[in-house]
């Protein structure tokens, strides 16, 4: 429903590391759940990535809602990593549709 918290996960368990995890998931109404861009789980993401890992977060573009849920997520990947983030929007993206990926 949207309202789910991520509280751990025993995939977040463990010592290995990884270069790059990719965030690519969307609810039925287009939408990243909040719990994907709220601070514990991007927390378990940076914790499990390498030295030079990189976290890349894919986001719809498009509408009141869904900007305000890219400022949310850059706002959370900003104080989770503690520098800036960069964000590329996709090939033929516009202010009513398209993907904008955050590095």
């Amino acid at each position: 429903d949207g309202d789910e918290r991520f509280d751990g996960d025993e995939r977040f368990d463990g010592d290995e590391r990884f270069d790059c995890i990719l965030i690519d998931v969307f609810d039925g109404d287009n939408m990243c759940p909040p719990a994907f861009s709220e601070p514990a789980f991007l927390d378990a993401c940076r914790r499990r990535l390498g030295d030079d890992g990189v976290l890349i977060h894919n986001l719809h573009i498009g509408g009141k809602k869904r900007e305000a849920a890219l400022e949310r997520a850059a706002a959370a990947l900003r104080e989770c990593f503690g520098h800036e983030v960069y964000r590329a929007d996709s090939v033929g993206s516009s202010t009513y549709s398209g993907n904008a990926i955050f590095l």
